[in-house]
Protein backbone atom coordinates (compact mmCIF):
# COMPACT_ATOMS: atom_id res chain seq x y z
CA UNK A 1 0.00 0.00 0.00
CA UNK A 2 3.19 2.52 0.35
CA UNK A 3 3.93 2.04 -3.11
CA UNK A 4 0.90 3.71 -4.59
CA UNK A 5 0.98 6.56 -2.16
CA UNK A 6 4.05 7.42 -2.41
CA UNK A 7 4.16 6.89 -6.61
CA UNK A 8 0.96 10.04 -6.52
CA UNK A 9 3.17 12.06 -4.05
CA UNK A 10 6.13 11.78 -6.96
CA UNK A 11 3.59 12.17 -9.97
CA UNK A 12 1.78 15.44 -8.04
CA UNK A 13 5.75 16.86 -7.66
CA UNK A 14 6.60 16.29 -11.10
CA UNK A 15 3.30 17.19 -12.31
CA UNK A 16 3.99 20.97 -10.19
CA UNK A 17 7.41 21.34 -11.28
CA UNK A 18 7.29 20.07 -15.07
CA UNK A 19 4.62 22.89 -16.62
CA UNK A 20 6.94 25.66 -15.38
CA UNK A 21 10.14 23.90 -16.76
CA UNK A 22 8.52 22.91 -19.97
CA UNK A 23 6.64 26.36 -20.43
CA UNK A 24 10.52 28.10 -20.41
CA UNK A 25 12.13 25.74 -22.36
CA UNK A 26 9.27 26.35 -25.02
CA UNK A 27 9.50 29.95 -24.90
CA UNK A 28 13.53 29.81 -26.22
CA UNK A 29 13.76 29.15 -29.86
CA UNK A 30 15.93 26.81 -30.88
CA UNK A 31 19.50 27.81 -32.81
CA UNK A 32 17.42 26.38 -35.95
CA UNK A 33 14.26 28.65 -35.60
CA UNK A 34 16.70 32.02 -34.97
CA UNK A 35 18.51 31.81 -38.27
CA UNK A 36 15.18 31.16 -40.31
CA UNK A 37 13.16 34.15 -38.49
CA UNK A 38 16.38 36.25 -39.87
CA UNK A 39 16.31 35.31 -43.23
CA UNK A 40 12.84 35.26 -44.54
CA UNK A 41 12.08 39.16 -43.95
CA UNK A 42 15.08 39.41 -46.15
CA UNK A 43 14.25 36.93 -48.65
CA UNK A 44 10.60 38.48 -49.03
CA UNK A 45 12.74 41.96 -49.20
CA UNK A 46 14.51 40.72 -51.91
CA UNK A 47 12.21 38.29 -54.25
CA UNK A 48 9.22 41.48 -54.03
CA UNK A 49 11.98 44.10 -55.43
CA UNK A 50 12.71 41.42 -58.01
CA UNK A 51 8.81 41.30 -58.99
CA UNK A 52 9.03 45.01 -59.39
CA UNK A 53 11.64 45.31 -61.55
CA UNK A 54 9.90 42.16 -63.43
CA UNK A 55 6.81 44.37 -63.27
CA UNK A 56 8.47 46.90 -65.01
CA UNK A 57 10.16 44.67 -67.63
CA UNK A 58 6.05 43.51 -68.44
CA UNK A 59 7.34 39.95 -67.65
CA UNK A 60 4.44 39.42 -65.38
CA UNK A 61 4.80 35.53 -64.68
CA UNK A 62 7.76 35.98 -63.87
CA UNK A 63 6.76 38.56 -61.64
CA UNK A 64 4.19 36.55 -59.97
CA UNK A 65 5.88 33.87 -59.03
CA UNK A 66 8.40 35.91 -57.39
CA UNK A 67 5.60 38.33 -55.12
CA UNK A 68 4.28 34.89 -54.05
CA UNK A 69 7.50 33.63 -52.74
CA UNK A 70 7.57 37.11 -50.79
CA UNK A 71 4.44 37.34 -49.84
CA UNK A 72 5.01 33.62 -48.27
CA UNK A 73 7.47 35.14 -46.08
CA UNK A 74 5.52 38.68 -45.40
CA UNK A 75 1.48 38.18 -45.79
CA UNK A 76 0.84 41.37 -44.43
CA UNK A 77 2.90 43.75 -46.91
CA UNK A 78 0.41 45.75 -48.81
CA UNK A 79 2.99 46.56 -51.54
CA UNK A 80 3.41 42.94 -52.53
CA UNK A 81 -0.29 42.64 -53.01
CA UNK A 82 0.15 45.80 -54.88
CA UNK A 83 2.84 43.74 -57.17
CA UNK A 84 0.89 40.87 -57.16
CA UNK A 85 -2.66 42.97 -58.31
CA UNK A 86 -0.18 44.90 -61.33
CA UNK A 87 1.02 41.11 -62.80
CA UNK A 88 -2.46 39.22 -62.54
CA UNK A 89 -4.39 42.64 -63.88
CA UNK A 90 -1.46 42.40 -67.05
CA UNK A 91 -2.20 39.05 -67.95
CA UNK A 92 -5.77 38.98 -67.75
CA UNK A 93 -6.45 37.48 -64.48
CA UNK A 94 -9.12 40.22 -63.20
CA UNK A 95 -10.95 38.65 -60.54
CA UNK A 96 -7.81 37.78 -58.53
CA UNK A 97 -6.38 41.18 -59.32
CA UNK A 98 -9.37 42.95 -58.02
CA UNK A 99 -8.59 40.77 -54.62
CA UNK A 100 -5.01 41.48 -54.49
CA UNK A 101 -6.46 45.56 -54.29
CA UNK A 102 -8.07 44.83 -51.69
CA UNK A 103 -5.12 43.68 -49.66
CA UNK A 104 -3.41 46.63 -50.99
CA UNK A 105 -5.74 49.55 -49.99
CA UNK A 106 -3.46 50.41 -46.80
CA UNK A 107 -1.02 52.07 -49.71
CA UNK A 108 -3.81 55.12 -49.99
CA UNK A 109 -2.95 56.31 -46.59
CA UNK A 110 1.10 54.74 -46.17
CA UNK A 111 2.48 54.11 -49.53
CA UNK A 112 4.98 56.25 -51.01
CA UNK A 113 3.79 58.69 -53.96
CA UNK A 114 4.45 55.76 -56.80
CA UNK A 115 3.09 53.13 -54.85
CA UNK A 116 -0.04 55.52 -54.61
CA UNK A 117 -0.34 56.20 -57.76
CA UNK A 118 0.31 52.57 -59.43
CA UNK A 119 -2.87 51.62 -56.40
CA UNK A 120 -4.82 54.52 -58.23
CA UNK A 121 -3.78 53.35 -61.53
CA UNK A 122 -4.79 49.23 -61.20
CA UNK A 123 -7.38 50.53 -58.75
CA UNK A 124 -9.00 52.42 -61.03
CA UNK A 125 -8.10 50.16 -64.73
CA UNK A 126 -9.78 47.29 -62.22
CA UNK A 127 -13.03 49.39 -62.12
CA UNK A 128 -13.05 50.43 -65.60
CA UNK A 129 -13.04 46.58 -66.58
CA UNK A 130 -15.95 46.09 -63.78
CA UNK A 131 -17.83 48.87 -65.43
CA UNK A 132 -17.99 51.08 -62.26
CA UNK A 133 -17.43 54.04 -64.29
CA UNK A 134 -17.77 56.64 -61.80
CA UNK A 135 -15.21 55.00 -58.95
CA UNK A 136 -12.53 54.33 -61.76
CA UNK A 137 -12.68 57.90 -62.86
CA UNK A 138 -12.45 59.58 -59.16
CA UNK A 139 -9.27 56.46 -58.65
CA UNK A 140 -7.82 57.90 -62.21
CA UNK A 141 -8.15 61.16 -61.23
CA UNK A 142 -5.93 60.67 -58.45
CA UNK A 143 -2.81 58.81 -60.42
CA UNK A 144 -3.15 61.24 -63.00
CA UNK A 145 -2.31 63.86 -59.95
CA UNK A 146 0.53 61.63 -58.86
CA UNK A 147 1.64 60.45 -62.26
CA UNK A 148 0.82 62.64 -65.16
CA UNK A 149 2.39 61.07 -67.34
CA UNK A 150 1.48 57.39 -67.77
CA UNK A 151 -0.67 56.80 -70.44
CA UNK A 152 -2.94 54.22 -69.42
CA UNK A 153 -3.89 56.94 -66.87
CA UNK A 154 -5.39 58.79 -69.59
CA UNK A 155 -6.48 55.64 -71.75
CA UNK A 156 -8.62 54.23 -68.74
CA UNK A 157 -9.96 57.67 -67.44
CA UNK A 158 -11.26 58.41 -71.31
CA UNK A 159 -12.85 55.11 -71.41
CA UNK A 160 -14.47 56.35 -68.25
CA UNK A 161 -16.01 59.40 -69.15
CA UNK A 162 -17.18 58.28 -72.52
CA UNK A 163 -18.75 55.70 -70.66
CA UNK A 164 -20.17 58.34 -68.15
CA UNK A 165 -21.19 60.86 -71.14
CA UNK A 166 -18.95 63.53 -70.26
CA UNK A 167 -17.07 63.98 -74.08
CA UNK A 168 -15.28 67.12 -73.32
CA UNK A 169 -13.40 65.13 -70.83
CA UNK A 170 -12.76 61.77 -72.85
CA UNK A 171 -11.49 64.13 -75.68
CA UNK A 172 -8.45 65.83 -73.58
CA UNK A 173 -7.42 62.55 -71.86
CA UNK A 174 -7.68 60.33 -75.36
CA UNK A 175 -5.78 62.94 -76.74
CA UNK A 176 -3.06 62.67 -73.77
CA UNK A 177 -2.92 58.91 -74.08
CA UNK A 178 -2.31 59.46 -77.46
CA UNK A 179 0.53 61.96 -77.27
CA UNK A 180 1.97 59.59 -74.99
CA UNK A 181 1.67 56.43 -76.41
CA UNK A 182 0.94 57.09 -80.34
CA UNK A 183 2.01 53.11 -80.93
CA UNK A 184 -0.22 51.11 -77.65
CA UNK A 185 -2.18 48.90 -79.05
CA UNK A 186 -5.07 51.08 -78.36
CA UNK A 187 -4.58 53.72 -79.86
CA UNK A 188 -6.57 52.79 -83.23
CA UNK A 189 -9.27 52.75 -80.53
CA UNK A 190 -8.93 55.80 -78.95
CA UNK A 191 -8.86 57.72 -82.89
CA UNK A 192 -12.03 55.92 -83.45
CA UNK A 193 -13.81 57.54 -80.33
CA UNK A 194 -12.03 60.89 -80.93
CA UNK A 195 -13.68 60.96 -84.69
CA UNK A 196 -16.82 59.57 -83.27
CA UNK A 197 -17.33 62.98 -81.23
CA UNK A 198 -14.85 65.28 -83.22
Amino acid sequence: MRRPRLFAVALLAIALVAPTAFAQEASQPTPQEQPQAAVAPAAGTENLSKAVELNKAKKYPEAETEVRTALAAQPANPNAHLQLAIALFEQGKIDPAGQELEQAKPLEQTGTPAEQADFYQYRGSYLARKSKWAEAAQDLEKAIQLDPKEPYNHYYIGVAYNNLKKPDKMVEHLQMFLKLAPTAPEAAKCKALLRAVM
